[in-house]
């Protein structure tokens, strides 16, 4: 009998109607202590308390877990969408650095008395022997870097009379080359660092009357890509 009144004292918990049926069920039972069943209903409730406010810090807990997890997941989600961008740069710049770029060209027309040539214009070498990385134009003359680095240039030069040309870079002279009469030859090679699409070529400056054929010749090549 007693272990049903208390049963009834844990049901009717958070309900104050319900507690004072019980009180009033267990008053009318000779002998029985009203004092200590109410003592173990108000342990009941304490227990069911620390109990619910248990329950709710570990969903709290289980909560900020799941939040600090996607978080997580989302951080290395972007670490690895920009390890893989860097990589593929690499081989980017890997592929283009391991490729051969470099040309050998020379005036296809010759004379023994020299070409003609209008003052600041620019030499076309048509007669390309070798255009490994397609970097020069014989259209144009103008040889234009595929990739960043360090290039060699050379130029040979034959006249009949006193010329003077210039070597180019995106319009600026770096360099100038000197023939004089009875097939005089000048020379030069420079070293030249150059970035992505960087142009040099090779202009006339002043006189006329230059040799063509393999008594000119304009090469270039990449020692080394940045």
């Amino acid at each position: 009998m007693y272990a049903l009144l208390a049963f009834g004292l844990v049901l009717s918990v958070g309900s104050s109607r319900g507690a004072e049926k019980v009180r009033e069920a267990i008053r009318s039972q000779n002998g029985v202590s009203l004092n200590f069943l109410e003592t173990v209903l108000k342990q009941q409730m304490t227990l069911t308390q620390s109990l619910q406010t248990a329950q709710q810090s570990l969903q709290a807990a289980l909560e900020a877990e799941k939040s600090r997890a996607k978080a997580e997941e989302l951080s290395l989600k972007n670490a690895l969408t920009a390890a893989n961008s860097e990589i593929t740069t690499l081989w980017s710049k890997i592929n283009r650095s391991s490729k051969a770029v470099g040309f050998t060209a020379r005036l296809k027309a010759d004379s023994d008395h020299g070409l003609q040539f209008g003052q600041s214009a620019t030499l076309r070498f048509d007669d390309v022997l070798l255009n490994a990385g397609d970097g020069y134009n014989p259209h144009t003359g103008i040889f234009t870097a595929p990739v960043a680095g360090t290039y060699s240039f050379f130029l040979n030069l034959m006249t009949t009379s006193w010329v003077t040309v210039a070597m180019m870079k995106n319009g600026n002279v770096f360099d100038h080359v000197y023939g004089n009469a009875g097939n005089d030859q000048g020379a030069t090679q420079v070293l030249l660092r150059l970035a992505e699409n960087d142009k040099v070529w090779v202009r006339h400056d002043l006189g006329n009357k230059i040799r063509g054929g393999w008594y000119t010749v304009f090469t270039g090549y990449l020692l080394y890509a940045d």
